[in-house]
């Protein structure tokens, strides 16, 4: 390293820690002057629980749903083969 460099090296490390004590200074001076900051979150608890209770109620009418159709296709291939067999059977007549 050149001689110059070395000796530049401490005075910018010292410069920076300058900055940086002037700098958490003035963040400690507006804390202090601002104070302990509490948000209320709970007005938006109840928004959240009527959006999981509807989210819950859509999943389980989907669920509903799904199980009719599977129902219904039961009971068309049911249909469909007492249709199919009744075709082949022999129809008697009195």
């Amino acid at each position: 390293m050149a001689p110059g460099l070395s000796a530049a090296r401490p005075a910018s490390m010292q410069a920076l820690r300058q900055r940086n004590q002037k700098l958490e200074s003035k963040i400690r001076e507006h804390l202090e002057k601002k104070g302990p900051q509490v948000r209320d979150w709970g007005h938006y608890f109840k928004t959240i629980e009527d959006l999981r209770a509807e989210i819950f109620a859509n999943s389980v009418n989907g669920a509903h749903t799904v199980l009719q159709i599977n129902n219904a296709r039961l009971a068309a291939d049911d249909f469909r083969v007492k249709f199919e067999t009744a075709g082949h059977a022999p129809v008697c007549e009195e």
